[in-house]
């Protein structure tokens, strides 16, 4: 199943990689789309009842997961002064990491019922938060004042 999600992942990854420069729609609707297709597919692995099914959904939520970070890190990009962008990733990577942990612990200690709700509340709250951001402009990031460059004496 691992494999399925990987393979798709690496796959849709390159073909995104391909392909964006073609694409009309910005990246709020882009991510909007694919957290869309990681909550469907998620539904699709929690409800699947056989081997198959489950490894369908696995492909399927592997289509996202690269696109998706790509969309996220090329939004980062375009929103932060060039002097801050460091301190950006850091922080991205970190809250992505706290995620991942905090989803491990859920799988630990919630029934697989509250799993499939409290991850498709989340899903469908990122869908709504995102869908609302589509709509609103984007600040102009102001670069940051050139260092003053020494005198010479």
């Amino acid at each position: 199943m691992i494999g399925a999600l990987a393979a798709a992942s690496a796959t849709a990854g390159l073909t995104y990689a391909w392909a964006s420069k073609w694409f009309t729609i910005g990246p709020t609707v882009q991510a909007t789309l694919l957290l869309a297709g990681m909550a469907a597919s998620g539904l699709v692995i929690a409800l699947s009842s056989s081997v198959t099914v489950a490894i369908i959904g696995y492909a399927a939520l592997g289509v996202c997961v690269a696109p998706i970070n790509t969309v996220r890190q090329r939004a980062l990009m375009s929103d932060v002064p060039s002097n801050r962008m460091v301190e950006a990733f850091s922080t991205m990577n970190s809250l992505y990491g706290m995620a991942y942990a905090a989803t491990g612990i859920m799988v630990g200690i919630l029934a697989p019922s509250w799993l499939i709700a409290t991850g498709s509340f989340t899903a469908i709250a990122g869908i709504l938060f995102a869908s609302v951001l589509i709509g609103q402009k984007r600040p102009v990031a102001v670069p940051a004042a050139p260092a003053p460059q020494p005198q010479d004496a």
